[in-house]
């Protein structure tokens, strides 16, 4: 929470409470989607997660099921 303290709500003037839930969306948005993260290699959350996804659709294994003998 100290992170959008000091970088969204100290730094400006807030017309009302309206404007700073719009704003909070778009900062944790912002956040969470496309800033770089060192943890990451440096890359954006959502390509982590469509990388996850590539590999997981990509090697799953389709299994059939077997019929039972008559």
């Amino acid at each position: 929470m100290v992170v959008i303290n000091n970088e969204l709500i100290h730094p400006r003037t807030w017309q009302d409470v309206l404007e700073v839930e719009i704003a909070t969306f778009e900062w944790v948005s912002w956040w969470n989607k496309t800033r770089l993260h060192q943890a990451l290699d440096y890359r954006t959350p959502l390509e982590v997660e469509n990388d996850y996804w590539y590999t997981v659709n990509t090697t799953q294994k389709i299994q059939t099921p077997t019929r039972a003998k008559a």
